[in-house]
């Protein structure tokens, strides 16, 4: 995970891309069980001359009321979209990988989703993403969902 990161703050800064911390909060649904988390991340995030939206993106969540189970999970996002309005307003697909631990029961797997984004300020932006994944432990194989909203700080 640190090489992944370490690579990815390479390839931002060589592409010059803004960098991106956000803060939020999750609906989760994990093996018929729904909890309200909190979710934080990192990332960049780079709008080309001709408004196609790239970006990049690694978070944690966590949630601790999950039918009585605590939740953590781990994962990271790329994103690919367009921006709108001046490139205040970004609509974006997702494509995502994440490790997930539910009690002390490890989960891994693939997803992809759909997120939007509107930037308030110059530095501020709040968004919006839907993801579902397809996550397989050592007992199943199990869907995950999650909604997400969050306030994003750019630098």
């Amino acid at each position: 995970m640190k090489k992944i990161l370490l690579m990815a703050m390479l390839l931002t800064s060589l592409v010059n891309a803004e960098q991106i911390i956000k803060i939020g909060a999750s609906q989760n649904t994990v093996i018929n069980e729904s909890a309200t988390g909190i979710s934080i991340g990192w990332g960049a995030e780079a709008i080309t001359k001709k408004n196609i939206l790239l970006g990049v993106n690694f978070n944690f969540d966590y949630a601790s009321d999950l039918g009585g189970k605590s939740f953590t999970a781990y994962y990271g996002d790329i994103k690919v979209g367009y921006a709108f309005l001046n490139k205040k307003l970004g609509i974006y697909a997702l494509g995502s990988a994440m490790q997930q631990t539910v009690s002390s029961e490890n989960g891994y797997g693939f997803g992809y989703g759909a997120g939007v984004s509107y930037r308030l300020l110059e530095s501020v932006s709040i968004a919006a993403q839907y993801k579902t994944y397809s996550m397989t432990n050592e007992a199943t194989d199990y869907d995950y969902d999650s909604l997400t909203a969050s306030l994003q700080y750019h630098f």
